[in-house]
């Protein structure tokens, strides 16, 4: 199902809309839609957020997996690799290197 937003929800019906199992993929894409990169969350943003306030009965397993992730986030070692914003645009055509194109064939 999709979201039609061609013209601003008005009245009671944006919490309908909002509040609607059905929408809410399209309500989350619509407030992400104008997000400059470096507003997105981040990696680190999601690891203190698990650090800090860890919920529920498997709040011992959620601050074991925040610890775990700490290298992957943007002070850590591997940090460049998936922490903060990026300047790769996915938009284009994907290219690959011939040595993966070549193993592809290799394998069929």
């Amino acid at each position: 199902m999709g979201l039609c937003v061609s013209e601003p929800i008005r009245g009671s019906g944006g919490v309908e809309v909002s509040e609607d199992p059905r929408t809410s993929k399209e309500v989350r894409n619509l407030a992400f839609a104008h997000f400059t990169p470096d507003e997105f969350p981040t990696h680190r943003m999601l690891q203190e957020l698990m650090m800090l306030d860890p919920m529920g009965g498997e709040r011992d397993q959620i601050m074991e997996i925040a610890t775990l992730i700490l290298p992957w986030c943007r002070d850590g070692n591997y940090g460049c690799l998936f922490d903060g914003t990026s300047n790769l645009s996915l938009t284009g055509k994907l290219r690959t290197s011939s040595w993966v194109t070549s193993r592809s064939r290799r394998r069929n």
